[in-house]
C-alpha cells in the first residue's frame, strides 16, 4: 500500500507506527517535496480500516485528510531476496568497500572491506544517513584522535560500530539499540568481518537501568537515530560523552539540523563538521574539554 501526504517533515514520524500490530515493513521517502510512505502486508488489508485509521490520525493531530492519497496493489510473487541483492552491488564510501555475501569479485587494494547484507536492520550503507556516518567517523580518525571507548547508539545493522572498529581495532566499541532483531543481525555482521572488539546488546537508550551506563563515558558516540529521539535524549547523552568526546548526530533532515544542534550546545557542545548527504544532514559536535 502507498501513501502520498503532503507533510510536515516534523509530522512524518506519526505514520512510523500507524500499522504496526498488522504490516510486516515500513518505509517512506521524501519526492518533490511530499512524502510517499509504503507498508507491506501479508494479505490485502481492510480498507475500511485503512480509512478509519487515517481519518483518526488527521483528526487527533489537526492534518489535512484531504491531503491524503492512497493506494494498495498486489505484489507479484518474486525472489526478494535476490531483488535486494541486486539492488545492492558493491560501493565505496571513503576508505570503505562495502558489499554483500553475493559478491565474489576482488577488494580493492587501499580500502578497508566491510561485508553488509541487505538484511532486517536498518543501515546497508548506501542511505544517505549512513554514509555521511562513515565519513565523519574517518574524519575523526584522520585528526589524530584515539578514543579510550566508543559507543554506536541506535546500532541498526551494526554497519557504524563495523566501520569504527575497523579503523580503531584495539578499543572496546559497543553497540546497542532497543530492537532485539538489530542486535542479532550485528553480531551476524561483526562475525561475517571477524571482528572481536565490538560488545552489541540490547538497551532503550539512556535509560538508567541500561547497561550503556556500565562503560560510560564514552570519548566518542555516533548516533543515527532520528530527529526527535535525538533530542530527546540530548541530556542523558551529553551525559555519556566524555569531556573532549566527539558526538556524531544523524538521520536529521538538513530543515531539522539547528533544532537538533541547539538540545546539544547548552551541554558543552561546538560543530566540529558537517556533512550533508541528499536532504540529510550529519552533525559531528565536539565536547570542550
Amino acid at each position: 500500500m502507498h501513501l502520498e501526504a503532503g507533510l510536515s517533515d516534523d509530522q512524518t514520524g506519526l505514520f512510523s507506527v500507524l500499522f504496526d500490530e498488522t504490516a510486516l515493513s515500513f518505509s517512506c521517502k521524501k519526492d518533490k517535496g511530499a512524502w510517499d510512505f509504503l507498508w507491506t502486508f501479508d494479505e490485502c488489508p481492510d480498507e475500511g480500516l485503512i480509512a478509519a485509521q487515517f481519518e483518526f490520525i488527521a483528526a487527533e493531530f489537526g492534518l489535512n485528510i484531504s491531503a491524503f492519497k492512497y493506494k494498495i496493489e498486489e505484489l507479484i510473487d518474486r525472489d526478494w531476496l535476490a531483488e535486494s541483492y541486486r539492488a545492492l552491488p558493491p560501493f565505496t564510501v571513503g576508505s570503505f568497500f562495502i558489499y554483500g555475501s553475493h559478491y565474489d569479485g576482488a577488494k580493492p587494494e587501499g580500502q578497508i572491506p566491510l561485508l553488509i547484507e541487505a538484511a532486517t536492520a536498518f543501515g546497508s550503507g548506501e542511505h544517505g544517513t549512513t554514509s555521511c556516518c562513515m565519513l565523519a567517523i574517518e574524519h575523526v580518525k584522520n585528526t589524530g584522535f584515539q578514543p579510550k571507548n566508543i559507543l554506536d547508539m541506535g546500532c541498526g545493522s551494526g554497519i557504524l560500530a563495523a566501520a569504527a572498529a575497523k579503523l580503531w581495532p584495539d578499543i572496546p566499541v559497543f553497540a546497542a539499540d532497543n530492537d532485539p532483531e538489530c542486535i542479532r543481525v550485528t553480531n551476524h555482521h561483526l562475525a561475517q568481518n571477524n571482528i572481536g572488539n565490538v560488545h552489541a546488546y540490547v538497551s532503550e537508550g539512556y535509560d538508567p537501568a541500561s547497561p550503556v551506563w556500565k562503560d560510560a563515558p564514552y570519548d566518542f558516540i555516533i548516533a543515527n537515530i532520528l530527529a526527535g529521539p535525538l533530542i530527546d535524549m540530548a541530556v542523558e547523552q551529553s551525559k555519556a560523552v566524555a569531556p573532549g568526546g566527539y558526538l556524531i548526530l544523524s538521520g536529521t533532515l538538513q530543515e531539522q539540523a539547528e533544532r537538533v544542534l541547539s538540545a546539544y550546545t547548552p551541554h558543552g557542545f561546538s560543530t566540529a563538521a558537517e556533512f550533508p548527504g541528499d536532504e540529510w544532514m550529519t552533525l559531528l559536535l565536539h565536547k570542550k574539554p
